[in-house]
């Protein structure tokens, strides 16, 4: 009998044991916790800040995209009319007097 009196001891002063070195554990890695929580918001922060920037970057770059194809747009323009201009010139040709003498007369079809 004596035996399973010590055996609980035993155990009850194991339990106790574990208690406390479980407790100054605990006590001893809070710190390192709290660390480790402010480096993950800090980082949370960070990727925050990253998300808005790619946001910015997308829209800008959604900005300058749309218009460069307004300016391409606008040059093609351009040189279509530009084309069109040797043929305009030659319809101006009738207007013009064919003599250096002749005075500007202009001629009417019908």
């Amino acid at each position: 009998m004596t035996i399973v009196y010590i055996s609980i001891a035993l155990v009850v002063c194991a339990l106790i044991y574990l208690g406390t070195s479980a407790f100054r554990t605990f006590k001893k890695a809070k710190p390192a916790l709290q660390d480790l929580q402010e480096t993950a918001n800090r980082i949370q922060k960070q990727t925050e800040g990253i998300q808005t920037e790619t946001t910015k970057l997308t829209a800008t770059q959604e900005k300058i995209m749309s218009d460069v194809e307004y300016k391409k747009q606008t040059v093609q323009t351009t040189i279509e009319i530009a084309k069109e201009t040797p043929e305009t010139l030659k319809s101006f040709k009738e207007f013009l007097p064919a003599k250096k003498n002749e005075r500007f007369t202009h001629k009417v079809r019908g």
